[in-house]
């Protein structure tokens, strides 16, 4: 989706035509060409964007289980990626001028799946990223 809306190519444009293998732990995440239908739709509702690393997600899904004893699947965590980066937060609040408004923000983290993942697999995944 970035890569489209960047390039303003759309569903045009693949990350395997810049050397992106799309291969993720991410998989909810992964797409190797954007849709054009979806990223025109939602291309002027959207006011930022970000990539996050696979080892960072695999911290963030720790982080999430030891601090709340919730447990989420690691493409879940990239909703919590910029929230806890407040050098990349703060660029964002100042770009769109939102500084008086955090006082009374709330942030929404979309966090899907943990349910669903078996025992096996979720053992698996606390241990990836270590």
């Amino acid at each position: 989706m970035l890569l489209g809306m960047a390039t303003g190519l759309q569903d045009g444009i693949s990350v395997k035509e810049i050397g992106i293998d799309g291969k993720t732990d991410a998989d909810g995440l992964a797409v190797g060409r954007p849709s054009a239908f979806v990223g025109r739709v939602i291309e002027p509702m959207l006011s930022g964007i970000a990539t996050v690393e696979d080892k960072k997600l695999y911290d963030l899904m720790r982080g999430l289980l030891d601090s709340e004893d919730i447990f989420i699947e690691p493409s879940s965590c990239a909703s919590f990626a910029t929230l806890i980066r407040p050098k990349d937060m703060e660029k964002y609040v100042k770009k769109m001028k939102l500084e008086d408004k955090m006082k009374q923000a709330t942030h929404i983290a979309w966090a899907t799946g943990g349910c669903m993942v078996p025992k096996e697999t979720r053992e698996e995944y606390l241990q990836k990223g270590l």
